[in-house]
């Protein structure tokens, strides 16, 4: 793998990871792209596991404080979150076999680029409520839950989509991110495990450390100043900036599509 192709990865991953506009989308929209011109970017498995590991890193270690006192002080928390994530499990991992088509097609991407403006939009609409995570009912953890779940489809934003469900249960939008990334760790973990069991039934798999390190550290330092970048906005009440940025990428994507093949002959 070219080390500027991982560094164009390691950054799109590290800043649409945890930014409301779908790592997936973006990932899926720039290879159809790039392949529209001839240029194909084929990530090897150990490269996408380095990859989570970087912003599960960026993660863990911003909300550092949040995870300790999960672990060590609220297990009632620590429980809504297990439970929260239940959705994405049995979600997940049907999809993750049986659907590699509609999780590597542009035109789904681009449909849920839109979507996700249209959640954040939501969020502008409903974005009134004090609550504070740790004040969450088992009820309305699963219904966060089932929205992150959502973002399985490409182009859906899990931390939008996470985020505008916690807000429609009443979270204040600052606790609804803060929730959103806690939901965010099991997640990763999950998806890191699962590709670490690919990679390791591939015998001949190649395994390049430094390209792995330096994809790792990259993903990470950009992860964390997304998600600064991302609590910022969130406090400051500016979410729905980034429902313009999905809509014109969505909408420009479906119009490019259209335009690829005929339909938009006046283009």
């Amino acid at each position: 793998m070219l080390w500027l192709d991982l560094v164009f990865l390691a950054i799109l991953q590290g800043l649409t990871e945890f930014l409301p506009i779908s790592s997936s989308g973006h990932l899926v929209i720039a290879m159809a792209i790039l392949e529209r011109f001839g240029r194909q970017i084929v990530a090897p498995i150990s490269v996408n596991v380095a990859l989570h590991l970087g912003t599960l890193g960026a993660t863990v270690g911003y909300f550092r404080r949040e995870l300790r006192e999960l672990v060590h002080k609220d297990w009632r928390t620590l429980a809504l979150v297990v439970w929260a994530t239940i959705p994405a499990v049995v979600v997940g991992l049907p999809l993750r076999k049986w659907a590699e088509e509609i999780l590597e097609n542009p035109w789904v991407a681009a449909g849920g680029l839109l979507v996700t403006g249209a959640l954040l939009v939501l969020s502008y609409r409903f974005g009134r409520g004090a609550k504070r995570f740790t004040d969450l009912t088992w009820r309305e953890a699963l219904v966060i839950g089932c929205f992150q779940a959502l973002a399985l489809l490409p182009g859906i934003s899990r931390s939008g989509s996470t985020i505008v469900g916690g807000i429609l249960c009443g979270l204040s939008p600052a606790e609804a991110a803060v929730f959103a990334f806690l939901l965010a760790v099991p997640v990763m973990l999950g998806a890191g495990f699962l590709e670490a069991l690919e990679l390791a039934g591939q015998a001949n798999a190649p395994l390049h450390f430094p390209q792995l390190l330096l994809g790792a550290f990259i993903a990470g330092i950009v992860g964390w100043l997304a998600i600064a970048w991302l609590m910022r906005w969130v406090r400051t009440g500016r979410l729905l900036l980034f429902a313009y940025w999905v809509f014109a990428v969505g909408g420009g994507t479906l119009l490019w599509l259209l335009f690829e093949e005929g339909t938009v002959g006046w283009l």
